[in-house]
């Protein structure tokens, strides 16, 4: 599968990759927010890509309903691997001039997020790793979240397709299931001289919950404090 899309300098076109197991109904939540956020800003130019690692239920089954566009790639391995399921959704992405934002099924994005992206992201130049709040769904639904920010998190990242490829996306041989590929590839970015913008966004959360559904599971180890790294993160 090949994602094309029309590239306009003034909106570059958005893909939100995901590497995915065996979440139907976080996957449910985190489309119909996605929906409700293009049906409300009137976005035109974003794609989904769920890469799947042999899920109980098909993740096309979880998004046909759903007015969004959204495609599946099967990765070809039962055992989830973070590392491997984005990079092959970087490589999934034609056009290098498209925005790429690697996306976990448990986050919840604010509306206008897509906005945010594109005024935070410069070709060449500036990346995008934004931080967020962790809370449980029911105190998201209630409005009822605290300040609860989470800088240690790298995960969620954007840049365009050309950045990816110019400082060598993920590493899958190296992170094989899951933990220390986001530290990696945020590492990548600055020893090529990359500006990290690391800012706090509002009603943008990390929804809690336990490790189901993804063998494999468990954090490499590396130290997302590493003071290297984040000696050359903006944090405002």
């Amino acid at each position: 599968v090949v994602l094309r899309s029309n590239w306009n300098a003034q909106q570059p076109p958005i893909v939100m990759i995901m590497a995915y197991k065996n979440e139907p109904d976080s996957l449910k939540r985190f489309l119909e927010r996605i929906a409700e956020a293009v049906n409300t800003t009137k976005e035109t130019a974003l794609r989904v890509l769920i890469i799947d690692f042999e899920s109980k239920v098909d993740p096309a089954t979880v998004a046909a309903p759903i007015p969004i566009e959204c495609r599946v790639i099967q990765h070809g391995s039962k055992t989830f691997s973070r590392a491997g399921g984005l990079e092959r959704g970087v490589h999934a992405v034609e056009n290098d001039n498209d925005i790429i934002f690697a996306v976990d099924v448990d986050m919840y994005l604010p509306l206008d997020f897509m906005k945010r992206i594109r005024n935070r992201v410069a070709q060449g130049r500036r990346v995008f790793c934004p931080v967020c709040q962790r809370a449980t769904w029911e105190k998201i639904q209630q409005g009822k979240v605290s300040d609860s920010w989470f800088p240690a998190g790298l995960g969620m990242f954007g840049a365009f397709k050309s950045d990816f490829v110019q400082v060598g996306s993920y590493d899958p041989k190296e992170f094989t299931h899951w933990g220390g590929e986001d530290v990696d590839l945020a590492k990548k970015f600055f020893f090529h001289h990359f500006m990290i913008v690391r800012t706090k966004e509002p009603d943008y959360y990390h929804v809690d919950h336990c490790a189901r559904g993804r063998d494999g599971w468990g954090g490499h180890g590396l130290d997302c404090q590493d003071p290297i790294l984040f000696s050359c993160i903006i944090c405002r």
